[in-house]
């Protein structure tokens, strides 16, 4: 059987999630004027890429999708799935209607989460396909702090990179969808589903999001979603041993380098790790493609360019972890190509923002990018 032909018995449920997704996340927008105070305060954020007060409800939409796939097709879904992601879930929903909580707050409730699966499961990392760490990981007491330590960081690292339209749930989509491929050539018919239904429930709100912003994923989204991609990875890794483990972190490698850089960005000039700033990668290409059109570009135009000018960075770390799935040495070295080429392209993007002449040539040799873009986004805004 064909991956079409195993995928096409599928898509009435997974497209019914998808259009129901897309149909509770426009009433949300149209409904936006309740929401006005935490939407306002939203704007308030020290990592705010937008300039218009956006409903930040897209992951009850998501939500709504995801429990349509189950009723109308999905049958494997476990009862600890939904009884471990929920406290995630509102305690980003918390922040999504501006009810601030403290971040120790919320990195305790994602611990705790990520333990009860273990508990519950008793599922955890126990390889990592290298040697050295592998050893480290026999230990009961390490794999488990490494396994909570991975789901809360990627938990986070999806919901840093929902700056700009389009951008984390387009990560999502991609990455699931990535994850599905590689459960699917494993025979793991379970897995293979709840990729499909991720992706296809996030869809839904990516139509709405992209590239209009009339919605965001939101904390409640972003932490969730990242949640369950962290496990289907896990799960992954663990029950297909012939899986390369560096093939399954080149799928989920974007959220992973931008926390990580973040963080030693943070540390290196003596900030506060949890503090909220504009200095992540879609941020810096969003004000470099502004400086770039020397101010002629408006956010609206900017924002969603940010996004596409990352998909041909990030699809091709993704679409070979996908397909090296069972090659640990290729998987290791698109990884760390992929890093490399990350910090290398975030310091360029520094460069050009802190120096003019960089700018106006880089501006010139991408000017007949630019022209396109900006005609084709200001076609889709206006609409």
């Amino acid at each position: 059987m064909t991956y079409s032909s195993a995928i096409a018995p599928q898509l009435p449920w997974l497209l019914s999630s998808a259009v129901l997704s897309a149909l509770v996340a426009l009433v949300i927008v149209s409904q936006k004027h309740r929401f006005t105070k935490s939407l306002e305060a939203a704007l308030e954020a020290g990592q705010a890429s937008h300039t218009v007060p956006t409903p930040r409800l897209g992951g009850v939409a998501i939500l709504f999708g995801i429990v349509s796939s189950v009723m109308l097709g999905y049958r494997d879904a476990s009862p600890w799935v939904f009884a471990s992601v929920l406290p995630v879930f509102l305690i980003g929903l918390l922040e999504d209607f501006g009810l601030q909580t403290k971040p120790s707050r919320r990195l305790l409730l994602m611990s705790l989460s990520a333990y009860f699966v273990v508990y519950w499961t008793d599922v955890r990392i126990t390889l990592s396909d290298t040697p050295f760490v592998d050893a480290l990981l026999a230990n009961w007491l390490v794999s488990l702090a490494f396994t909570v330590f991975f789901v809360v960081a990627l938990t986070n690292g999806f919901n840093l990179i929902d700056g700009v339209n389009g951008l984390a749930s387009s990560k999502v989509i991609f990455a699931s969808l990535a994850l599905s491929y590689v459960a699917y050539q494993q025979g793991d018919i379970a897995l293979h589903q709840a990729g499909m239904v991720i992706a296809f429930s996030t869809f839904g709100v990516f139509v709405v999001n992209f590239p209009f912003g009339r919605i965001f994923m939101g904390d409640a989204g972003a932490y969730s979603l990242g949640f369950v991609v962290a496990w289907i990875t896990i799960l992954l890794n663990e029950r297909h041993p012939d899986v390369s483990a560096w093939s399954l972190l080149c799928i989920i490698s974007w959220p992973i380098f931008d926390t990580t850089f973040s963080i030693w960005r943070r540390l290196r000039s003596r900030s506060r790790v949890g503090a909220p700033d504009h200095l992540h990668y879609h941020q810096l290409v969003m004000r470099a493609w502004e400086l770039i059109s020397r101010g002629q570009m408006p956010r609206r135009v900017s924002n969603p360019l940010a996004t596409i000018t990352i998909w041909p960075i990030t699809l091709p770390t993704i679409f070979c972890g996908a397909w090296f799935s069972n090659d640990n040495f290729a998987g290791a070295v698109v990884f760390a190509v992929s890093a490399v080429f990350f910090v290398a392209t975030y310091v360029g993007s520094v460069l050009i923002l802190r120096r003019r002449r960089l700018r106006v040539r880089f501006g010139e040799a991408a000017r007949a990018v630019y022209d396109a873009a900006l005609h084709v986004i200001r076609v889709l805004v206006k609409r």
